[in-house]
């Protein structure tokens, strides 16, 4: 992730991301401490305009929620994204720690969800947690992306 100076017909963002598979985008930092919105370069023309897809949103990590929009970086600073690769078929038939000693296992088991969860956003890029960290390696963020919550909200 490297905070650079936009082309003037490019819509406002504060860091420009790309991947080892050659996958690049922006990230806009919101003001007073609301996070942060990383966009996909869809149409991979280096500018940031309505093509370009939302990938991932949310907060930052604790102690960097007041730092000031494009502060994250020094202008010529480097930060580093890691990713871990996603596969749906990781998440059809986990293992959530359920106790079934002593119940009648005939049963079908069942959290809710029947169908495959389609992969968007970060998964839908192949990445199943993805961190930013800054130039003195703290994480900035870390997100697990939509299939991972989705997953998780059919086990309430």
């Amino acid at each position: 992730m490297v905070k650079r100076d936009r082309p003037s017909e490019s819509k406002r963002f504060h860091y420009e991301w790309c991947f080892d598979d050659g996958q690049c985008g922006f990230v806009v930092h919101k003001k007073n401490g609301k996070g942060y919105k990383m966009f996909l370069d869809s149409n991979e023309d280096g500018i940031f305009d309505s093509s370009d897809e939302l990938i991932v949103k949310g907060p930052f990590k604790e102690g960097f929620e007041s730092v000031k929009p494009g502060r994250l970086l020094g202008k010529e600073d480097e930060g580093i994204i890691t990713a871990e690769p996603y596969s749906a078929e990781d998440h059809e038939g986990h293992d959530h720690g359920h106790d079934h000693e002593g119940h009648d296992h005939d049963h079908d088991h069942d959290h809710g969800h029947h169908d495959k969860v389609e992969a968007k956003g970060i998964n839908g890029l192949g990445i199943q947690h993805m961190s930013f960290l800054n130039t003195d390696l703290e994480q900035v963020l870390h997100d697990h992306g939509d299939a991972h919550n989705a997953h998780h909200e059919g086990m309430m």
